[in-house]
């Protein structure tokens, strides 16, 4: 110890004049603590604003302070890919073959992630096969998996759902390993899904390029090994690490109440080490660990970085895929619980619709590139949809396009669209009841569309930034032109005939004429006329003559399209 004497001496020399109740920084603490050859080490912070907290975003949480105290981590895997690809029964063969036959009665006590060990080094699994776990963590920021296996059938090759689990890999931008599953089956053909992948972002190693494609058998357990040591080849290359000596930081993989437990949490260790007896908070819920288990099952007093454990007799049901810090007391814990409430109370009633956050940025010039996720109903409309929307980009606002394919929208396609800050573009397909609950509790800006110049007009109004929310366009009526009486370069007068969407036409009604699916014209009604007579409007399907200004271009038998702007 250091006699009180001269620890106010060495502050004296070093022109600071204090006293017991005194409060100094650490950069002045470690420098006088030098002067007694004694080093201070700063406790790594475990805070994050609530704003971040409250968009589940931890990249402030996970910085570290100290880069001397990283060490190795085990590395998290998710498996994705098409359902019938037997993605579960290549998750189950690899559980059961790496855990002992002691543990293995506890196989079906899921926690929601397990870990095996290869060759001496641990890997942890996401126990949630397909999109589910993957989506949902990288779009809430908790970035807790670090390495995609794509399963895609030797038999039966690239589906639409390996397509999306791409783009979600793609976008995540983590390292993807293909397992080519089911090549004990007959017709299984390696080349060819290598060459379907090779046209759709994934380079096979083999051909001289950057992603590991292994032939595996989840049936009979052909090249398991040889799949397991590339993960951990991938995983040494990558340099997976995290700090076991500080406050731990997890992410909720599930959460239930059960019967004899109370209320129950499998929690991913993001960092640090989580101990018996520490107190954590969780959103709204905060607690001390009572009791811990591990993936199988057994009772354990502390838990390390990517280690998946169990928490049980919460103070109540977390949220899934929610963040769990750990604090220095219960007090704390209690303040930083009722914190969280009081913000997102506050947030609902002053919600900012996605549409607004891009439009304010455009306007700033903060965003320089806007994001698509397209999904069509055949890859002609998607093809012709891509090529038109990519053309919309500007010198100073690309377009980007993160994720197309064709099919219904799903609720990982709303997923995908929040956590990329994307707008959602559907043409002829479907809304899933899920992800219509997904677009309201997100708020992703979408259009829908049966028409491809509608989509491109609406984007190019985003892009320029001159797009009106308030303002809404209501279709009146389709119609064709049956006759121009009269052309100039100020105005033209127009016989048009009604088709069978005919609902109404009035004047002062705007107009877009429409050739081969293209618009080629815009203009206003300054005239309406039913024969000789001058009226405001007309019901159809009728014909009717228009003044109109503003166009340059009209031709008989070109679509007109009759539509006025309702504010809301």
């Amino acid at each position: 110890w250091i006699p009180l004497s001269k620890l106010m001496a060495e502050f004296m020399k070093n022109g600071l004049m204090v006293n017991l109740n005194s409060q100094i920084d650490f950069d002045t603490a470690s420098l006088i603590a030098e002067s007694f050859d004694v080093t201070l080490e700063k406790k790594q912070s475990s805070q994050a604003s609530l704003s971040d907290i409250v968009i589940w975003d931890i990249t402030e949480l996970l910085k570290e302070d100290n880069i001397s105290k990283l060490q190795e981590r085990p590395p998290i895997v998710s498996i994705m890919g098409h359902v019938d690809h037997w993605k579960t029964s290549l998750l189950d063969y690899i559980r059961s073959a790496s855990i002992a036959s002691s543990e293995a009665g506890w196989i079906t006590q899921s926690i929601g992630a397990y870990q095996v060990e290869h060759n001496g080094k641990k890997i942890s699994f996401l126990d949630t096969p397909g999109h589910e776990a993957f989506t949902i963590m990288r779009a809430r920021g908790a970035k807790s998996t670090d390495i995609a296996i794509l399963v895609v059938a030797a038999d039966e090759w690239v589906k639409p759902q390996t397509l999306e689990s791409i783009s979600h890999a793609k976008v995540a931008n983590i390292p993807v390993i293909v397992a080519i599953n089911k090549m004990d089956k007959e017709g299984a053909n390696p080349d060819y899904v290598k060459g379907q992948l090779a046209e759709n972002w994934l380079m096979p190693e083999d051909w001289g390029w950057d992603t590991p494609m292994i032939p595996v058998s989840a049936h009979t357990g052909f090249w398991i090994d040889e799949l397991l040591e590339i993960i951990l080849l991938v995983s040494e290359m990558n340099n997976f690490q995290a700090n076991p000596s500080r406050s731990a930081v997890g992410t909720v993989i599930e959460s239930h109440l059960d019967t004899k437990l109370w209320p129950v949490a499998s929690i991913l260790i993001n960092t640090g080490t989580l101990r018996k007896g520490d107190s954590v908070v969780c959103g709204k819920n905060f607690w001390k660990v009572k009791l811990m288990k591990d993936y199988t099952w057994v009772s354990i007093v502390q838990a390390y970085p990517w280690d998946p454990v169990l928490l049980v007799w919460l103070d109540g049901v977390v949220d899934g895929w929610d963040i769990l810090q750990c604090v220095e007391s219960i007090d704390i814990a209690r303040s930083q619980a009722v914190a969280f409430w009081e913000y997102v109370s506050l947030q609902k009633k002053a919600w900012v619709s996605q549409l607004d956050l891009l439009l304010s940025k455009i306007q700033s010039g903060i965003l320089q590139q806007l994001k698509i996720v397209l999904k069509a109903d055949t890859n002609g409309s998607l093809e012709a949809i891509k090529n038109a929307i990519i053309k919309l980009s500007t010198p100073e606002t690309t377009v980007s396009i993160v994720h197309a394919g064709v099919g219904n929208i799903t609720e990982w396609d709303v997923l995908m669209c929040w956590w990329n800050s994307a707008i959602l573009v559907w043409f002829w397909v479907q809304l899933g009841s899920n992800a219509k609950n997904a677009l309201e509790d997100t708020k992703v800006e979408y259009i829908e569309s049966q028409i491809i110049y509608h989509i491109t007009e609406r984007l190019e109004k985003i892009i320029t930034g001159m797009y009106n929310q308030k303002e809404v366009e209501v279709l009146l009526c389709e119609a064709r032109v049956w006759g121009i009486f009269y052309d100039s370069k100020k105005f033209k007068i127009i016989w048009l005939q009604g088709i069978t969407e005919w609902e109404s036409i009035e004047n002062k009604a705007f107009i877009r004429i429409v050739r081969s699916g293209k618009v080629i014209g815009k203009g206003m009604i300054e005239s309406l006329k039913f024969w000789v007579e001058e009226v405001q409007k007309l019901e159809g399907p009728v014909e009717c003559g228009i003044k109109v200004s503003g166009l340059q271009d009209v031709q008989e038998k070109d679509s007109v399209e009759v539509y006025k702007i309702i504010k809301e």
